[in-house]
């Protein structure tokens, strides 16, 4: 054999193994490409990184999710991002369901019969307005999720903000396979907030996650019902001796409550006039380890939120010291349900001191400001403060002046100090009404004797929320401040889906507000970009200077040489 024709022969081999080693790199690059991701998220949260909660949903799933992707092949431009982020988000959930998470997507433009389909999951047809030519024209688009599970079906019916789109997927996920369902009692016929009227944004809210009753207990002639997971108690008046043991047995038998108590009344028609308001429960709370002030908070005006009031005819907006904003910083870093929020506006709101023993970190708060922590026995008792006041804030007592040009509210003291304003209490109760006779029911005639025998003395390890306020999750307060929501979506998460969710939910609200810096620190920023950057330009044309007459001289010296 010739040189010429073994050359031929060693260069068609070494083609051939180039082409299957390419071809084994790619196909291997393929099939690691699909276990293993790797992408850049610069977000401060990280808010389009998969979360560990997600992926241990989707890995630990027992039973095919079926999610039937609807979008439309005419979506406008702006759109269009949204749908390509999407696709990709769900490729990589599907690698973490491990086979039980089966993703389908569908056009379905392309038959009537599929767009019906589309509908009866819950996906609907929208219309929305596009640019085309010049003109605007309406067009009909699908852009949502329908989830199936067996028999059961749910779904995410218009997809609009990718930060929100995990959390979504995920909660339908768990709602969608979870062995119960769970049911939010909500307090009424006490003097609460209504349901109806005052909280229907709540209510809302709430219903695309939970099943949502009210709970009347009737003046006590009812108990909390047992399927009731968590009762809400938004702003209760006077409740009598009946219901308030009703409540304390629900407690006992393992009930997770919210307590949200208000020390003040707005007097209706008379603007801002407080008066003074009283739950009857403000006994039996301290018993459990959360003690409401009858005071409100007012904070440092730099970290108020703000309120709009009117004079005459003219409207003014001022930060209003009673409504305190808790931005970053003073939440409660190690609970879950403030760990990872951003404002909570709390209007009105009163302190509530722990009475129990606290976690750490209310633990050093004692210790630094020489309070001995609670030596009486708690029953294995632990208080958590979620939510604080700047070291600026202070109070007002007596007869209450919600003027915000009164001088009770708009000239702070010298000094301040730091009030918490929301608690979360964990572990196994003392009844209030252990060793008491046991109130009678509406109608009965009190005969004094010992409930020894229906009087459960102490409950299971369980959870309840202290907040010194209810106007917060009002339909007016939520309009103005959103993230407010988030506060008891968290809480309720935390009582019943579990703690992972609510670090999914939190990712994408952000507020951040600029912090405050001392007159003089203010006055050298002044001065350096007054004076500093001309200096900086004097200086950098001197050293420009002096090296091209170095470089002048250099050349000078070679020449002449």
């Amino acid at each position: 054999m010739t040189d010429a024709k073994t050359n031929k022969v060693k260069y068609g081999i070494n083609s051939g193994v180039l082409v299957l080693t390419v071809a084994g790199i790619l196909v291997a690059a393929n099939v690691i490409g699909t276990r293993l991701f790797a992408r850049m998220d610069l977000t401060d949260s990280k808010e389009f990184t998969i979360s560990d909660a997600t992926k241990n949903v989707l890995g630990n799933l027992d039973d095919v999710v079926l999610a039937k992707v609807y979008f439309s092949k005419n979506l406008p431009d702006q759109l269009a991002t949204l749908e390509r982020n999407v696709r990709d988000q769900l490729r990589e959930y599907e690698i973490y369901g491990k086979g039980n998470l089966q993703i389908q997507f569908i056009n379905p433009d392309e038959d009537e019969e599929i767009k019906n389909q589309a509908i009866a999951m819950g996906v609907p047809q929208i219309q929305m307005n596009v640019l085309d030519k010049d003109q605007y024209q309406i067009i009909n688009v699908f852009m949502g999720i329908g989830l199936q599970s067996g028999e059961k079906t749910d779904a995410l019916p218009v997809i609009e903000d990718l930060s929100t789109f995990e959390y979504d997927f995920t909660a339908a996920i768990i709602k969608l396979t979870r062995s119960k369902d769970y049911t939010v009692g909500v307090l009424q016929g006490s003097g609460e907030r209504d349901l109806t009227t005052e909280l229907t944004g709540l209510n809302r809210l709430l219903a695309e996650r939970f099943t949502v009753r009210p709970v009347d207990l009737r003046g006590g002639a009812a108990a909390v019902p047992d399927d009731i997971d968590v009762l809400l108690v938004p702003g209760p008046k006077n409740v009598v001796d009946r219901a308030k043991y009703e409540l304390d047995q629900y407690v006992m038998r393992g009930g997770k409550v919210m307590f949200l108590i208000d020390v003040m009344a707005l007097n209706e028609g008379m603007g801002l006039q407080a008066l003074p308001a009283r739950s009857g429960l403000e006994d039996m709370l301290t018993h459990y380890g959360a003690e409401i002030s009858n005071e409100l908070v007012q904070e440092y005006p730099r970290y108020a939120a703000q309120a709009q009031f009117s004079q005459g005819y003219i409207s003014y907006l001022v930060p209003y010291p009673l409504w305190p904003k808790t931005s970053k910083g003073l939440f409660n870093p190690d609970n879950p349900i403030t760990s990872r929020l951003e404002s909570l506006v709390l209007p009105w709101t009163a302190p509530v001191e722990l009475t129990v023993p606290g976690d750490e970190i209310a633990k050093q708060e004692r210790a630094d400001k020489g309070q001995p922590e609670p030596e009486w026995e708690t029953h294995g008792v632990e208080g958590s403060v979620l939510v604080r006041t700047t070291e600026r804030a202070w109070t007002q007592s007596g007869r209450f002046d919600l003027n915000p040009q009164a001088a009770a509210v708009k000239n702070p003291p010298e000094t301040g100090q730091s009030y918490p304003l929301a608690v979360a209490l964990t572990g196994t109760f003392q009844s209030f009404y252990d060793g008491k006779p046991a109130p009678s029911k509406p109608g009965e005639e009190a005969d004094g004797t010992m409930a020894a025998d229906s009087t459960i003395a102490a409950s299971p390890q369980t959870q309840m929320l202290v907040v010194g306020d209810s106007n917060f999750l009002t339909d007016q307060f939520l309009r103005m401040f959103p993230d407010n929501s988030l506060f008891v979506q968290n809480a309720l998460d935390w009582m019943t889906l579990g703690e992972d969710l609510i670090a999914i939910r939190s990712r994408g609200a952000t507020a951040r507000p600029l912090k405050e810096i001392s007159a003089g620190a203010r006055d050298g920023i002044r001065w350096i970009n007054t004076l500093g950057i001309p200096i900086l330009v004097i200086l950098f044309g001197f050293i420009w200077n002096g090296a091209r007459k170095k470089a002048r001289q250099r050349l000078a010296e070679r020449y002449a040489a």
